[in-house]
């Protein structure tokens, strides 16, 4: 998944580092963001690779990894960004399948708006 639509468009949302510890002090280039031309030219070699971290786009994990790890944020700030650096203190891996694609419609990380969301919390409705 790209980054977003304007500042950051080549880059996706994988990394081979880790992000910035703790997070909410980091800067977008502590993230280290591969590119999408270079996502592009592993893909004939590789279809699945390890990497540290990545910004919650089409997460799968198991019921264990998510009960063991749980969510947390760093000052209200980076969940995607305490997850890996939590998966990877526990030695758990994580792993991207460069085939799967998918578009990302933010916006910029200067103005935080979504595309989708337009900075609005989504309604919440509770089941019966």
């Amino acid at each position: 998944m790209n980054n977003n639509t304007t500042t950051h468009a080549d880059d996706t949302n994988i990394s081979l580092h880790l992000p910035p510890d703790p997070p909410y002090r980091g800067f977008y280039e502590g993230y280290k963001f591969m590119k999408i031309k270079t996502i592009e030219s592993l893909q004939p070699y590789y279809k699945i690779i390890n990497i540290k971290h990545q910004g919650f786009a089409l997460t799968l994990m198991s019921r264990e990894v998510l009960e063991h790890i749980g969510f947390r944020d760093s000052k209200g700030c980076c969940p995607d960004s305490c997850f890996s650096l939590d998966l990877h203190n526990a030695g758990i891996r994580q792993y991207c399948h460069l085939k799967v694609r998918c578009k990302h419609l933010k916006v910029d990380d200067k103005t935080q708006l979504e595309l989708l969301q337009v900075g609005k919390k989504p309604a919440c409705i509770e089941l019966k």
